[in-house]
């Protein structure tokens, strides 16, 4: 796993507040906020590393968390 930057690592965590706000609230849960941390962290390590980038990622992975749990 590569080394992020406190800089990047507060981009992430960011990402992760508000794309957890676009989660229902039904499956809004630790194991939600889990895949989509993961999400970021893949996206990150693939070099996309603006705000933007990472919010897209893990914005896209909304549907397949809502497949997952109902």
């Amino acid at each position: 796993m590569p080394q992020f930057d406190p800089e990047l690592i507060r981009v992430m965590r960011n990402v992760l507040e508000e794309v957890m706000t676009r989660v229902p609230l039904e499956i809004s849960n630790t194991t939600a906020k889990a895949y989509l941390a993961e999400c970021i962290l893949k996206t990150a390590a693939q070099e996309h590393t603006t705000y933007n980038e990472l919010l897209a990622a893990a914005t896209d992975q909304i549907q397949v968390i809502v497949s997952m749990f109902t």
